[in-house]
């Protein structure tokens, strides 16, 4: 009663004010106008990222948009005026005390940045109640804050590049509780083509959510199992409260949101900008922005504290539990699941069956109990009664740690250069070429997962020293290319999915080697013999497009095999067989044999030594070609 005495009389005074301080507040914003137009506030980079101002040709327009008119731009021209914003922002912080909401309780970070700039003085300001501000706060009351990475997942096109998102810690309560801010889009699209349409374009708005950090750990860690990795912030006090105050401002904002770029790694660099805006974290982006490069980002500019933590993800934890399990625990691992009943005995493997069994029912079922097969939950819980009368420690936890190999931060940077040389049955070449995002197949897989592939509109050009002949070798749109070994139980789907430009050199001889927009999708299996070397075997279906097929058109099926090996972090083989025939108009057989080698020999430059083989047997004749060739990357 007596906080809410007091709030009550807080509201009267601000209602009941002289209309003569009302206008000595008038007259003193005038004079902060004036004091902003002599320093030129409005240009200042401090006001434009807290006003999420982008520049293109001396044009101005900010990145956010309202929610409802008048949310976040207080002028009516603030959308691309960062002047008129400012001072009216200045106005409404001094004169606005009637609104549901006032100036100050709605713009908190903003007045941080004036009282700041202008050395405005604060009794002069209108007092206001901002209960919903403070009670947002007190409810937080953070003291250090992290950016968390959550895994690649190729099961989702928006998640393959990984995620981000903050969390707040909060040393007075259970962490699980901390408070956790999370951008994405806010996607209602069911169709994927439209979807990925909308995603490129700006079609869905991108928005900051609260959640507390356990139902972040649900859907990244058990629904999708997804590892988690927290690097922890380095800012003052001051420093967190201005970003907690943005993030409050930012809640009657949304964004245009674009896949590729102004993602949510993008929005959080832009948040942490306006903290410190001397550094310059966005500048270095043009087309893609990567999860993984924001964490570089950030440690480049001296965001991080050097720290890492680490968060297994349900699937981690069973795959990790049955790869240090004996044999005798597996077997029994197996036949408890089949049999559904309990171990006949409490000694230690039989305690490791149990544990792996208790993980991968977690795993292979929803979070949602209530959706579990109900055979599958009938076993669970009787298997849980059982562990919780064999106490004995399974020795299995201490193999869930941090792995600098795995740790994102330690991986390439996603742009990649190469240049280097290759000689074939036609000609020798110096090639070139770029490959914006994200990794290739056979790069190390220091950082990322040793069995995927993201690459985004990679090119690749060459000049043909003999013909005194610059071309075009290949330009990709999207190649996607995900192994999911068949391991300890879990049988998931392989596959391939890739279209763009590539040269086919092997039919040379029919006319001038010329290009094919080719579209391939695939599916099939992987099986791992060894725990660093992987078998995939899959069925695909190609159409082709270009002057080099009888009537400009090829529709093949094929089949593609290889093998993967991982020698270590930063050395990994790839090697594969395909073969396909052409169905539509072009009725021959093709064969190709492709192996490929990298070598990472430094943080940033990697060795690549190629060959490739393909032969053609076209009415009755074959045709062969065959490329050797070496380059050097280095990623950026």
């Amino acid at each position: 009663m007596l906080v809410a005495g007091l709030c009550s009389a807080t509201n009267f005074l601000i209602h009941a004010e002289h209309p003569i301080q009302n206008s000595l507040r008038a007259i003193y914003a005038r004079d902060l106008i004036e004091k902003s137009r002599q320093l030129k506030l409005s240009e200042s980079r401090g006001w434009r990222t807290l006003l999420h101002y982008d520049s293109f040709l001396g044009r101005n327009k900010s990145e956010a948009r309202d929610k409802i008119p008048g949310g976040f731009f207080t002028s009516p021209v603030g959308l691309t005026d960062p002047e008129a914003e400012l001072e009216s922002t200045i106005q409404a912080l001094l004169t606005d005390t009637d609104s549901p909401e006032p100036a100050r309780c709605r713009f908190p970070a903003r007045e941080t940045f004036l009282v700041r700039e202008l050395a405005i003085d604060t009794k002069r300001l209108p007092p206001v109640n901002c209960v919903k501000y403070r009670d947002w706060l007190q409810h937080l009351s953070p003291d250090s804050a992290s950016i968390v990475f959550a895994s690649f997942y190729m099961g989702n096109p928006s998640s393959m590049f990984g995620h981000t998102f903050l969390r707040f810690h909060n040393k007075n309560r259970n962490a699980l509780m901390d408070g956790s801010f999370n951008y994405a889009a806010n996607a209602e699209q069911g169709n994927a083509i439209v979807y990925a349409w909308l995603g490129m374009t700006g079609g869905f708005p991108g928005t900051y959510s609260m959640h507390p950090y356990y139902v972040k750990i649900n859907e990244y860690n058990d629904m999708e199992s997804r590892d988690l990795w927290e690097f922890p912030l380095k800012l003052t006090d001051d420093e967190l409260q201005y970003v907690l105050a943005h993030l409050w401002e930012m809640s009657s904002v949304y964004f245009p949101y674009y896949y590729l770029d102004e993602n949510c790694s993008y929005q959080l660099l832009t948040l942490l900008e306006t903290v410190r805006p001397g550094t310059k974290l966005t500048n270095r982006f043009s087309l893609f922005v990567t999860p993984t490069d924001t964490l570089h980002t950030l440690a480049e500019s001296g965001f991080l504290t050097g720290e890492s933590r680490y968060r297994a993800a349900v699937f981690t934890r069973y795959m990790t539990f049955y790869e240090h399990a004996s044999s005798e625990a597996r077997n029994i691992f197996s036949r408890l699941r089949e049999e559904r009943n309990l171990p006949a005995d409490k000694q230690q493997d039989s305690i490791v069956a149990v544990d792996m069994l208790l993980e991968f029912y977690k795993y292979s079922n929803e979070y949602n109990m209530e959706n579990w097969r109900k055979e599958d939950l009938a076993h669970y819980q009787s298997l849980l009664s059982w562990r919780a009368q064999a106490p004995a420690d399974s020795g299995l936890e201490q193999y869930i740690k941090l792995d600098e190999d795995r740790n994102p931060l330690n991986g390439f940077k996603s742009t990649q250069i190469h240049a280097g040389y290759y000689q074939s049955t036609l000609s020798g070449a110096v090639v070139i070429g770029l490959r914006p995002a994200l990794r290739e197949l056979h790069d190390a897989s220091r950082g990322f997962s040793p069995w995927s592939q993201i690459k985004i509109m990679g090119f690749s050009t060459s000049y043909l020293e003999a013909k005194n002949l610059f071309r075009l070798e290949e330009w990709n749109i999207v190649d996607i290319f995900a192994l999911a070994p068949w391991q300890a139980q879990v049988h998931k789907f392989s596959y391939r999915l890739r279209t763009g430009l590539y040269r086919h050199d092997v039919l040379a001889s029919l006319g001038a080697s010329t290009l094919s927009w080719d579209s391939t999708a695939g599916g099939g299996i992987t099986l791992l013999p060894f725990r660093h070397l992987g078998w995939f075997a899959l069925a695909e279906a190609s159409a082709q497009v270009g002057s080099l097929w009888q009537d400009s058109l090829r529709i093949t099926p094929g089949l593609l095999t290889g093998f993967k090996i991982n020698w270590s972090t930063r050395l990994a083989t790839y090697i594969a067989y395909g073969v396909d025939y052409g169905l539509v108009s072009n009725a021959f057989l093709t064969q190709k044999i492709d192996l490929r080698n990298a070598w990472a020999f430094f943080d940033n430059w990697a060795l690549e030594i190629n060959a490739y083989f393909a032969r053609a047997e076209i009415t009755g004749s074959a045709q062969e070609f065959t490329r050797v060739s070496g380059a050097v990357k280095t990623y950026f």
